[in-house]
């Protein structure tokens, strides 16, 4: 695959979580089944790194979340950041 559609990809992924992190709560179980309707692909992500218990954590480019069963939780609300 061609670096500019995984960029293109990646982008996309972004846009929806920031559209996910609107309408929920940071920690919050998000349904994944809409996510993928929109296009959302777990699999493509910037960094994985591990919590405290070792349990993976995914980050696409500053929005982290966490897989959960058929859930996403977002582990910082990026809209929530102080300035």
């Amino acid at each position: 695959m061609m670096m500019r559609q995984v960029h293109q990809i990646l982008r996309k992924n972004r846009r929806i979580l920031e559209k996910a992190a609107m309408y929920h709560c940071e920690g919050e179980r998000i349904p994944l089944e809409p996510l993928l309707e929109e296009g959302f692909l777990p699999g493509y992500h910037t960094k994985v790194s591990h919590d405290a218990e070792g349990k993976p954590q995914y980050f696409c480019y500053e929005i982290g979340f966490r897989m959960i069963d058929n859930h996403i939780v977002l582990l910082q609300n990026p809209l929530s950041k102080a300035a």
